[in-house]
């Protein structure tokens, strides 16, 4: 219960631990999932810049050009690569 932030302990020996109220623990709780959530829509916002920058890109396979395109039809959600023979 120590780790996880429900009590509170006392240096003085014999310790003594004391139950922290649980507001304080449930708003610690909001704070550390609200920042989760800003470092999982900064990851979203570079994954974005970077997917919009891909260029389609052209292979030689079995004396084939084959193109790889991003195909953005309805945002990124439907992102795919079209391949063309």
């Amino acid at each position: 219960m120590l780790n996880r932030g429900l009590v509170a302990t006392t240096q003085a020996f014999p310790r003594k631990f004391v139950a922290l109220p649980f507001e304080t623990y449930l708003t610690e709780c909001i704070k550390e999932k609200r920042e989760e959530i800003g470092r999982l829509l900064e990851g979203k916002k570079q994954f974005r810049e970077l997917v919009c920058k891909l260029q389609p890109i052209g292979l030689r396979y079995a004396d084939k050009l084959k193109v790889f395109e991003p195909s953005y039809k309805r945002g990124l959600g439907s992102f795919r690569l079209n391949q063309h023979a």
